[in-house]
């Protein structure tokens, strides 16, 4: 089986904090646990964004077999709960976004310009490859 389960001994189960303070649960308590334990809270969620927390955790987590059937039972839930079929497809802006550099923004270039415009001082002017130097040995 590909799900981790949590050692007591060792204490080696995933934590995530900040979803058990938003929440008041952690997600991986429950999704590393027994498969039984983890579907049965999976049913008895109500809240969308808890849900979502849940996908996250389980993409971390889960590997395999395991994080395919969480994943479905999730996806379940949602269906359940929002009459929808989730969505598969991640929130793309179609618009180009243009990329920051030191703070000043940078337009997009015309395909045929240079990516470096300015010449390196020491760069020679002619077509010739420079010739290759190397360290002696010592």
């Amino acid at each position: 089986m590909n799900r981790k389960q949590f050692n007591p001994g060792t204490d080696d189960r995933a934590e995530f904090p900040k979803l058990k303070a938003e929440y008041g649960e952690d997600p991986a308590r429950f999704l590393q646990s027994s498969k039984d334990l983890g579907y049965a809270r999976i049913s008895g969620i109500r809240d969308p964004e808890l849900l979502e927390a849940y996908r996250a955790v389980a993409k971390q987590i889960l590997s395999g077999d395991d994080k395919a059937d969480v994943l479905e039972k999730l996806d379940s839930r949602e269906r359940e709960l929002t009459g929808d079929e989730p969505d598969p497809t991640p929130d793309i802006d179609p618009e180009p976004v243009a990329a920051t550099d030191g703070g000043q923004t940078v337009e997009p270039t015309d395909a045929s310009e240079s990516v470096d415009s300015e010449p390196d001082e020491d760069e020679d002017d002619t077509d010739e490859p420079a010739a290759a130097t190397r360290a002696q040995p010592t």
